[in-house]
């Protein structure tokens, strides 16, 4: 039970973090395209991303709860899965790719 409540205090301060970076890239981002340019603003694309990203680290972490699902540690591997997940989207929106061009 502690090594559950740990892991999922340690995911939630990451999920935290990650919306930080996320409202924060957000406000930096541009809502409206460059003149010339047509299709969807940057900002309008990352929140696409961002609702795709959620929907693939819940699967991929799910998957992995699944083979795991008749042991006690299914939790433990889950919650390591997001938090290992959540902290790479953190690093993903830190990148200096996010400045433009």
């Amino acid at each position: 039970m502690e090594t559950n409540a740990c892991a999922k205090l340690q995911f939630d301060e990451q999920d935290r973090l990650l919306n930080v970076a996320y409202q924060a890239l957000l406000k930096a981002v541009p809502a409206a395209n460059d003149p010339g340019i047509t299709g969807d603003s940057p900002r309008a694309l990352l929140v696409k991303a961002q609702r795709r990203w959620v929907d693939f680290r819940d699967a991929d972490c799910k998957a992995k709860y699944q083979l795991y699902a008749g042991g006690t540690i299914k939790n433990v591997i889950y919650l390591g899965c997001m938090r290992e997940r959540t902290q790479q989207r953190i690093k993903d929106l830190a990148s200096s790719e996010w400045q433009g061009g």
